[in-house]
């Protein structure tokens, strides 16, 4: 059996579909998870009970240098009786490769593309469909910003209205699995119930980006931060981070509360060459924190003790 653990965004989900078909082309058994990159220790404590795991992907979940301590004694515990294969494209798994081989993880990684590519690559040829995976892949890129130029209308389409779906309801697990099966059973890239989460999520989006710009704290020719404690806008902060980033060409900080914890999300405008990976994981290791992503779209988590802090540091970091 085949069990692979993935991000629940949409290039996770399409990642796990090409792995998903083709396994079932070798009559493979695969169990698929999703979860997030702070979260991934528990997925792997689930995972570790399963009986006659042969193989284990881990997919687009930038490893979390907060939970990694906890969790390098996990992974090796894994690796030494399971094929384990993580395939990442985000900066913090490149920085901690040396510890996860060090663990018998292999690493399969690109900073240029996203999992879609990495897995279209490793698997799509070998699919039920090469063509359509090859297309669904393309979805992925999209809705990563990483896709070639002159990408059919329909994919775009598809991955604006995929990327809205799952923002509705984030914790939805049986509307991504939903989606999975969509895409390896029935070979369409969205039906009417991602048309109908898309509609409701882009008029909630829109009513959030109102609120966005009223709750602006701090702006300057590089930065604009919003400050969202207090709002609930889950499933729909990066989203709302990359549409405010475009329009005003500034890179965007969005602070939340989450639990016992302040999040930061930032994103920077396409054309900006700006590393916030190296910024934010100074700030948050200063407070005791840590985080993942790419170096122009990027996440912190830090105690909430230090909320004020850490947004006076934010707005002296980008004057």
């Amino acid at each position: 059996m085949i069990a692979a653990v993935v991000h629940g965004d949409v290039d996770g989900l399409v990642s796990a579909a090409i792995l998903y078909s083709y396994s079932r082309n070798r009559n493979e058994r695969v169990k698929i998870y999703t979860s997030q990159p702070y979260l991934l220790p528990q997925a792997l404590l689930r995972i570790q009970n399963l009986k006659q795991l042969r193989r284990l992907y881990i997919i687009d979940l930038g490893l979390d240098q907060q939970t990694w301590g906890r969790m390098r004694h996990l992974m090796r515990l894994i690796a030494e009786s399971v094929k384990t294969v993580w395939l990442d494209h985000h900066v913090t798994t490149v920085r901690l490769a040396d510890e996860l081989v060090d663990a018998g993880v292999s690493l399969v990684l690109s900073i240029d593309r996203c999992a879609s590519t990495i897995t279209y690559h490793m698997f799509g040829r070998g699919s039920e469909d090469p063509s359509f995976f090859l297309k669904l892949a393309r979805v992925g890129e999209v809705s990563d910003k990483v896709a070639p130029s002159g990408v059919e209308p329909d994919v775009v389409e598809a991955a604006d209205k995929l990327v809205l779906a799952l923002s509705e309801n984030p914790s939805d697990e049986t509307f991504k699995m939903d989606l999975i099966r969509l895409w390896v059973l029935e070979r369409r890239l969205i039906n009417e119930e991602v048309e109908i989460r898309a509609s409701i999520a882009a008029r909630r989006l829109e009513r959030l980006k109102k609120l966005a710009l009223e709750s602006v704290v701090y702006q300057s020719d590089s930065a604009l931060i919003v400050d969202f404690r207090g709002v609930d806008a889950t499933g729909y902060i990066g989203l709302l981070a990359s549409q405010l980033a475009e329009e005003f060409k500034r890179t965007v900080f969005i602070v939340f509360n989450a639990q016992s914890e302040l999040v930061v999300t930032s994103r920077a405008p396409q054309g900006v060459n700006v590393d916030l990976s190296t910024r934010l994981l100074g700030l948050a290791s200063k407070y005791g924190g840590g985080g993942g992503g790419h170096p122009r779209a990027f996440s912190i988590r830090v105690p909430s003790a230090a909320s004020d802090s850490v947004l006076r540091e934010l707005m002296s970091h980008f004057p």
